[in-house]
């Protein structure tokens, strides 16, 4: 999966933060009772109402990896 030039940079420029940055996203992603599919799709329709439109590509192969699909509805 490819990320978001904002957090290529986020990365390079910080990495002293990025490593305990993802380690919160990780526990916080294994605290979720969701599902990955409803996970993502929720985290994308926060991202679109944010207008935070760098990750939304990530995020939604994301989705699609989980089986969200146009069809897909349920």
């Amino acid at each position: 999966m490819q990320v978001s030039k904002a957090f290529s940079v986020f990365a390079q420029e910080a990495p002293e933060v990025q490593g305990p940055w993802m380690e919160m996203v990780q526990k916080l992603d294994s605290a979720s009772g969701l599902d990955k599919k409803t996970e993502e799709l929720a985290y994308i329709a926060v991202m679109a109402v944010m207008r935070l439109e760098s990750g939304l590509p990530f995020h939604v192969q994301m989705a699609k990896a989980h089986g969200a699909t146009r069809e897909n509805r349920e």
